[in-house]
This record gives C-alpha cells, structure tokens and sequence, in this order.
C-alpha cells in the first residue's frame, strides 16, 4: 500500500492498528481474551461508561457454544465469557475481542455480536473474524496508508 500523507480531518480520533493475525484455523479455545467496551455499567442497566472499559473474556470451545447457542451459532462466530458481572452488553456491538500476540502485541479475533442479557454468566457470541479473512484482504489490498500529522 502507498502512504499518501495525513487522511483524517484534524479533531477527529481514530485508533488505527497494523494488519497483523492468526494463519487460518489457529484454535483460540481457552485463549484469554479482551473485550473493549462503553455499555452499561452494570447488568441491571444505567448510563454507558464515559471512559473505554476492557473486560478480560475466556474464549470457549465451538462445542460449548453450539450446545448453549444452538441453530443460531455459526462456524463463522465463536464465544467467550461467561463470568457473571463481566461481559459485553447493549452498546458494544461491533467492538473488538482482542487477544494477544506471540510478539506482545493484539489481534482483534472476533467482533461482538449478541447475547443472551447482560453479564448473567452467559457468555457472548461474537463474528470471528479469521472467517472473513479473504474479504479483508480482498478490500485492503488497494487500500491507501496514512501517517499521522507531525
């Protein structure tokens, strides 16, 4: 990809990561996880968080997720949580399930997607991306690179 300067108007924040993941069909089960997160502040509702939150998240064997999801889990998503008072919520769909790295870095595995209520144990279900990998890379490929200004 070609750098062509700055690209975002000044006043606007964007946080940018480098394109990095897991080859294909890397097992996540059991891996730790994060989810980022500005939803409510408690499972019984309130004003969502000011500031971003992270919740650490366990990612779970497909089979679990199947049996506690049934028809409505997909090969394309996976789950994680299941800790009570620690989960996404209303407000965090399309946000970030990151794992870290074998270099200290993260990778952003799965994207939040639905669940069943707020932090009542249940895990989350979220899109795992490795599934859409070659759409990414398909509409990266003739993307531009900015630098940040200064």
């Amino acid at each position: 990809m070609a750098s062509t300067g700055w690209c975002q108007p000044d006043g606007i924040n964007r946080l940018v990561s480098s394109w990095w993941h897991q080859p294909a069909g890397v097992n996540l089960s059991d891996q730790p996880g994060n989810t980022k997160r500005h939803s409510m502040n408690n499972a019984t509702g309130g004003s969502p968080s000011p500031v971003l939150l992270a919740v650490p998240q366990r990612i779970l064997d497909a089979v679990v997720c199947r049996r506690l999801f049934g028809k409505y889990f997909k090969p394309s998503m996976l789950c994680a949580g299941g800790v009570k008072g620690e989960d996404s919520c209303q407000g965090d769909s399309g946000g970030p399930l990151f794992v870290r790295t074998p270099t200290g870095g993260h990778e952003v595995v799965g994207i939040v997607s639905f669940g069943d209520n707020c932090a009542t144990g249940a895990p989350a279900v979220y899109t795992k991306v490795a599934s859409f990998l070659p759409w990414v890379e398909d509409n990266i490929a003739d993307g531009m690179m900015c630098t940040p200004p200064g």
